[in-house]
């Protein structure tokens, strides 16, 4: 996970916690494990 998207969780999230760590980190693995494009904003 690299920094910007961190910050950018927090801020959306409003805190740093576990919680948000684990969440982030298991959104990555989904986005990896079912080849998800996740570079368009659409």
């Amino acid at each position: 996970m690299n920094q910007e998207l961190w910050e950018k969780c927090v801020t959306y999230h409003g805190h740093h916690c576990p919680g948000l760590a684990i969440g982030v980190r298991a959104s990555l693995e989904a986005i990896k494990a079912l080849s998800l494009d996740m570079s368009s904003n659409d």
